[in-house]
């Protein structure tokens, strides 16, 4: 057998296998961004030649003394990785949507009986939190209802997505085909850029470039900044509240799993949420940015505005709602190494946070939290203290 690689250049190269099989194969290799062959398999003994190419799924090539080959117009992630096991014929893909699939392809005359066995659906970029679903749907404000399986998590990344887990196997509740872990996938804006993995985009960009293509600065600028940062889930597990690297807040029902208000809350990214716990007797959902501004919702209300905080002169890295001695205290830190203590007093024009206590430290404060007899609060640090 002989494959005959043919290039963009119209430069052919050669390498043949020892006989019996004499046909001839050829191939053509493009470097443009949209195509590029990665790897070619020939199954023995069969007319058939498996190659993994960017811009398309496995395709199947079946050589015939007139070849015709088909492209579908479908668009699917690039494959970076494929492999055959000889002894089960299974063929497993990697994708830069960061995507497995395991195939079984025992037998393919009929290109309809390949079968998959395995698959799973990853985050294609930087995961920035997770958030785990209150047991029996959070008791306090919601009566405990439930609204997801127990067990489940979510996820939120710089791909724009935010994700459903559920790693419990005898959970079959919404169970997702492509990958049994995952219960759902919320897909943010319709921007499918994001969904792919961003070294694989860099590469491209610079493919595209140095082929005389204009601009892919200005997209790789929006690419950066997308992305969601934050996620919060309400006390009664009713709402999920997540926050992007643009600014935008969104809710999203977790019984429906629809978005019920998108608001542009900050001028930069919004770096953490906090929704008061029930001891409080408040509904309340906290929002902290870059832009070195609280925002006090109330989640009551329709999420409708109650007050706005600008005592912080750099970004602001954590809210903390908590309930202590009959009162109800917000404390906040952030990058200006400053950690501001608060209480919510009852005005003429409804609920008012003002600040009682100011401490200012040595370095960064980069994350705090309550512990649970409320007395005291846990800042950790840029110099590694806590």
């Amino acid at each position: 057998m002989r494959l005959v690689f043919r290039s963009h250049n119209d430069a052919a190269r050669q390498h043949a296998t020892p006989p019996p099989d004499e046909r001839s194969y050829i191939a053509t290799q493009t470097r443009v961004p949209a195509f590029e062959l990665v790897r070619l398999h020939q199954e023995p003994s069969q007319d058939l030649l498996w190659h993994a190419a960017e811009n398309m799924r496995m395709p199947l090539l079946r050589w015939h003394t007139d070849c015709d080959l088909s492209w579908s117009e479908a668009r699917y992630p690039d494959t970076v990785a494929a492999t055959y096991d000889p002894t089960n014929r299974w063929l497993s893909c990697v994708y830069n949507d960061h995507s497995v699939y395991v195939w079984d392809v025992r037998d393919l005359r009929d290109p309809r009986r390949a079968g998959k066995l395995y698959s799973a659906l990853y985050h294609s970029s930087c995961v920035w939190s997770l958030e785990v679903y209150p047991a029996g749907g959070g008791g306090g404000g919601g009566g405990g209802e439930v609204h997801l399986p127990p067990g489940s998590f979510l996820s939120c990344s710089s791909d724009n997505t935010i994700r459903l887990w559920n790693i419990d196997g005898h959970n079959v509740l919404n169970k997702n085909i492509l990958s049994h872990d995952l219960q759902k996938v919320i897909y943010v804006d319709d921007n499918i850029a994001t969904l792919l993995d961003t070294e694989s985009i860099t590469v491209a960009s610079s493919n595209a470039e140095k082929a005389g293509s204009s601009g892919s600065e200005g997209q790789q600028t929006d690419q950066s900044r997308a992305g969601i940062r934050t996620l919060r889930v309400s006390p009664d597990g009713q709402h999920l509240a997540s926050g992007d690297r643009m600014g935008v807040l969104r809710i999203h029902d977790l019984d429906s799993m629809e978005e019920i208000l998108n608001v542009q809350a900050h001028d930069s990214e919004i770096l953490c949420l906090e929704f008061s716990k029930p001891d409080t007797g408040l509904q309340l959902l906290a929002t902290a940015s870059r832009d070195r501004l609280i925002h006090v919702l109330d989640a009551g209300r329709e999420y409708s505005l109650v007050q706005t905080l600008d005592e912080h002169s750099s970004s602001i890295t954590a809210v903390r709602f908590a309930a202590n001695e009959g009162k109800v205290r917000m404390i906040s830190c952030g990058a200006d190494k400053s950690v501001y203590f608060r209480t919510a007093q009852q005005v003429e024009g409804g609920l008012e946070f003002t600040r009682t206590h100011h401490v200012v430290r040595k370095t960064t404060l980069y994350d705090m939290d309550v512990e649970p007899t409320r007395k005291y609060a846990a800042v950790g640090c840029q110099d590694r203290s806590i």
